[in-house]
């Protein structure tokens, strides 16, 4: 059994390009009724804090993620991410999951912005421009081609200030700071909310918030858009209908509508159309972007063999 450590996992080469495939095959065998993925099982040793266990099975791999996210720490995230082959049960891999899950989220993001985005957007918003703001602008770059512009708003002024000064540098796109979360939204394309989650200071947008023909892309539940704008959509969509409805059953998601289809299904059908997209976090992804490093970090010698 191999372990992979961060540094391993950082070394193997794996690009958002990488992971986006992956992520998109992974999909694709949801479509077919290939994967295995019960929703996630949680527990929550105080306010605030949270432990899922993630468990899936692809037609290649079964494994399981095993995440916490404790807000007043740092690092907030912490994962493990384990790889079973499939004809023996035996584990084959023990791999750090905090950096893999910062990429196949964004990757996520990016297989539904080519799904529901309308293909000339020039301008996206990111409430929220943390880690997962920073990949998402990647990600997206990489879907939406004739992307020139982008707007971020944090709680922090300074947060959101030198987000843009770093990715305009890194990017070669013009990054502004917003003075609200509603200024970032109005005339954006594509919007992603990745507030942190479980919410603290996100904002709740309203209905009239975003643009028509707008893609909105929610990575933080229903931390950043409210009730009244989830049931303004034309449609609504998720990464997995069970899982939503097991979010609604433990409180988040409350006065949401519950007509949400499944993201592998979903399809843009005009330009006029202003679509929601809430990504949950899929085990399958998980499993999908593991699977693809441990073959790269194979090839490279990567990482410490463990005794049996």
């Amino acid at each position: 059994m191999l372990f992979l450590s961060r540094a391993d996992v950082e070394r193997c080469g794996l690009s958002l390009g990488d992971c986006i495939g992956a992520c998109e095959e992974a999909l694709s065998a949801k479509t077919q009724g290939k994967i295995e993925m019960p929703p996630k099982l949680g527990i929550s040793p105080r306010p605030g804090a949270l432990f899922h266990a993630m468990p899936a099975r692809l037609p290649d791999v079964a494994g399981m993620k095993w995440i916490s996210v404790f807000p007043d720490r740092r690092p907030a995230l912490t994962a493990l991410i384990v790889l079973n082959d499939l004809e023996t049960g035996a584990p084959v891999a023990i791999v750090e999951g905090a950096y893999l899950t910062a990429l196949r989220t964004p990757a996520a993001t990016a297989i539904a912005a080519r799904r529901l985005a309308w293909p000339g957007v020039e301008t996206i918003a990111v409430i929220g421009p943390g880690q997962q703001g920073r990949m998402h602008l990647a990600a997206l770059k990489l879907v939406l081609p004739r992307l020139r512009r982008c707007r971020a708003w944090a709680p922090s002024r300074a947060t959101a200030e030198r987000y843009a000064a770093e990715m305009s540098r890194e990017h070669g796109i013009e990054v502004e700071a917003a003075d609200s979360a509603e200024a970032a939204c109005r005339d954006a394309g594509v919007v992603v909310t990745c507030a942190p989650w479980p919410p603290r200071a996100a904002p709740s947008l309203g209905p009239r918030v975003f643009a028509r023909g707008a893609f909105v892309c929610t990575i933080d539940y229903d931390a950043s858009v409210g009730a009244a704008a989830a049931g303004a959509f034309d449609q609504r969509y998720t990464d997995d209908v069970s899982q939503m409805k097991l979010a609604r059953a433990k409180g988040s998601f409350a006065g949401w509508p519950e007509d949400f289809g499944e993201l592998h299904s979903a399809a843009r059908t005009s330009a006029e159309e202003t679509i929601l997209c809430a990504n949950l976090g899929l085990a399958i992804f998980d499993l999908a972007v593991a699977s693809r490093a441990l073959r790269q970090a194979r090839e490279r010698g990567l990482g410490i063999v463990l005794p049996d």
